[in-house]
C-alpha cells in the first residue's frame, strides 16, 4: 500500500527546489514562473537523490504544474527552461489545449464548490424563519395572558358602605402600588449586584503571575534546519573514496563558532567537482543540515550553483 505524501512534505519539497534553483522554480510569482523542461524531474532525482524522495517530489511538481497560473504561462510562452533557467525546448499546439482544459477544470470547480454553499444558506434561512415565527407565536400568546391577569387585577373590589350617620368610606383590599413595587425591585436589584460587582473589583486589582507569562512566551521546535552560505575556496580536497561521509570543520567568519559537519561522501565530491569546473570566483557553496546538538550539523549535503551574470539575466 503507498504511503500518503502530507500537504506538509509537498509544500517542504517546493521550498527546497525554490532554494536549489531559482532560475527555475518560484513561489507563486506569476510573472517569472515558466513551463518546464519536459523530463525535468528525473534529472533532480539524479543530481540531488540525499535531498527528495522520489513519490513526494512526483507529488510536489504536480501540484506546482496544475496551478492555474502555471498553465496560463504555457499559454503565453514558446519554450521551457531547464534546471539552470535557460531555454530549451518548444511549447506545442497540444501542451497549449492540454492548458485550456486545465484552466477550464480549475474555474469549472470554483463554480461547483460555489453552487454547493448556496443552497445551503437558503435552508439555513429558512430554518431561522420558521424558528422566529414560533418564538413570535408564543411571545403573542404569553402577552394575551398577562393582559388577562392585568385585567382581572385591576377589576373594582365591591366596595362596603357603613350605615352610620358618618362619611361614606371605601374599604379596599391590602395591595401594593406601582411605587412600591418599584421600590422593592431596585432594593432586590441593589442586593443581588453588590456582591458581584466586589468580586469583579477584587479580581481586577490582582495583578497576573508573571510565571504564567514567561512559559506562554515560550514554543517548541521539532527541529533545526540549518542553512550556511560557504567560500568555496576555503573548502579543503579530500580524498573520500570508499566513504560513505566526510567530516568537516567550519568557522563563521569574523567570530569565534567553530561548527562541526558530518557530509554526506557522495555530495561533497559532486561539489569539488563544480567548484573545479565553474572555478572558485564562477560558483556559490550552500551547506544544508540538521543541527540536532549545538555546534554539530548532522545529514548534511553541499550544493554548488553558478553565480548569475548580467548576460544570464
Amino acid at each position: 500500500m503507498k504511503k500518503k505524501i502530507s500537504r506538509e512534505e509537498s509544500t517542504k519539497t517546493l521550498n527546497t527546489l525554490i532554494e536549489l534553483f531559482p532560475n527555475t522554480f518560484f513561489n507563486n510569482d506569476k510573472e517569472k514562473t515558466k513551463p518546464l523542461k519536459c523530463g525535468i524531474r528525473h534529472e533532480i532525482l539524479a543530481q540531488y537523490p540525499e535531498y527528495f524522495d522520489k513519490n513526494v517530489l512526483r507529488v510536489a511538481m504536480g501540484f506546482y504544474c496544475s496551478r492555474k497560473h502555471y498553465f496560463k504561462s504555457v499559454l503565453t510562452n514558446t519554450s521551457r527552461v531547464d534546471l539552470e533557467g535557460k531555454l530549451c525546448g518548444e511549447i506545442t499546439e497540444e501542451n497549449k489545449v492540454n492548458a485550456l482544459k486545465g484552466i477550464e477544470e480549475i474555474n469549472k470547480r470554483f463554480a461547483d464548490t460555489n453552487e454547493k454553499v448556496k443552497p445551503e444558506k437558503s435552508k439555513k434561512t429558512s430554518k431561522n424563519t420558521k424558528q422566529g415565527e414560533l418564538v413570535g407565536e408564543v411571545a403573542k400568546n404569553d402577552k394575551c395572558l398577562a393582559q388577562d391577569r392585568l385585567d382581572r387585577r385591576n377589576k373594582p373590589e365591591k366596595s362596603t358602605i357603613l350605615t352610620e350617620p358618618t362619611p361614606i368610606e371605601v374599604i379596599e383590599p391590602m395591595q401594593p402600588t406601582e411605587e412600591k413595587i418599584k421600590s422593592t425591585k431596585l432594593v432586590l436589584k441593589k442586593k443581588t449586584v453588590a456582591p458581584t460587582a466586589k468580586v469583579t473589583i477584587a479580581k481586577v486589582e490582582s495583578s497576573p503571575s508573571p510565571i504564567k507569562a514567561t512559559n506562554d512566551n515560550v514554543a517548541i521546535a521539532k527541529s533545526l534546519k540549518v542553512t550556511l552560505v560557504v567560500e568555496p575556496a576555503s573548502i579543503p580536497v579530500i580524498d573520500s573514496t570508499g566513504m560513505k561521509k566526510v567530516t568537516l570543520t567550519i568557522q563563521v567568519a569574523n567570530t569565534d563558532i567553530q561548527i562541526t559537519v558530518d557530509l554526506s561522501a557522495k555530495s561533497y565530491r559532486k561539489a569539488i567537482g563544480s567548484i573545479e569546473e565553474l572555478g572558485t570566483d564562477g560558483c556559490n557553496a550552500i551547506l544544508q543540515g540538521s543541527m540536532k546538538q549545538y555546534g554539530t550539523i548532522d545529514d548534511a549535503g553541499l550544493v554548488v550553483q553558478p553565480k548569475k551574470t548580467a548576460s544570464s539575466e
